[in-house]
């Protein structure tokens, strides 16, 4: 076990004290808008007891979302834009959330090519979404389920465990994680 822990820095996500509030009791969200403004576009998520919050990445999202929540996010925003085109902001919401949720069947052979390529800048783990995220020198973030397995190479798991994942804290969730990140780079052939 003290052997996992050599995978994981511990890190302060430098979250506000906002985010840093619990999520009990928070209800459901319900509906998401797209705001253009001079700074930027905005992703206004309104939940059911009224209450709604701006963010401009998923990135900012996870640090305050749980795993229901991150799920209703993805029926919400796919129903936003089943009748209008994403673009912008949007867009990459959906793309990410598609990658989070997606299946062997679903996926997009064509976004996990090339991962020798990919420089890793940060391998963060979000505890209360269940999300690990993978951040490339090109800007990309990879966001993926703990549980689930994606079409990721062993050489790319292996540099991702040899960077460390970053964590709050060492909670089993993330020991987990890196348990099964070991297990898969030592399977004959590649995951992909």
């Amino acid at each position: 076990m003290d052997e996992l822990r050599n995978y994981l820095r511990v890190v302060d996500f430098e979250k506000s004290v906002h985010d840093k509030e619990s999520l009990e009791g928070i209800s459901m969200i319900t509906e998401l808008q797209v705001i253009d403004s001079p700074d930027g576009e905005y992703l206004i998520i309104h939940r059911a007891n009224n209450h709604f919050r701006a963010f401009d990445t998923l990135w900012e999202i996870l640090h305050v979302l749980d795993r229901q929540d991150l799920y209703h996010l993805y029926r919400v925003v796919d129903d936003y834009y089943e009748h209008i085109p994403p673009t912008g902001l949007g867009l990459m919401l959906l793309g990410d959330l598609n990658i989070i949720w997606e299946t062997a069947e679903s996926s997009d052979d064509d976004f996990w090519k090339d991962q020798e390529e990919w420089e890793i800048i940060r391998w963060r783990f979000h505890e209360s979404s269940g999300v690990h995220t993978l951040e490339l020198e090109d800007g990309t973030m990879i966001h993926m389920l703990a549980e689930r397995r994606y079409p990721l190479s062993r050489e790319l798991m292996i540099r991702m465990l040899d960077h460390g994942m970053e964590v709050e804290d060492e909670t089993e969730t993330a020991i987990t994680l890196i348990h099964l990140f070991i297990l898969w780079t030592t399977e004959d052939g590649d995951n992909s």
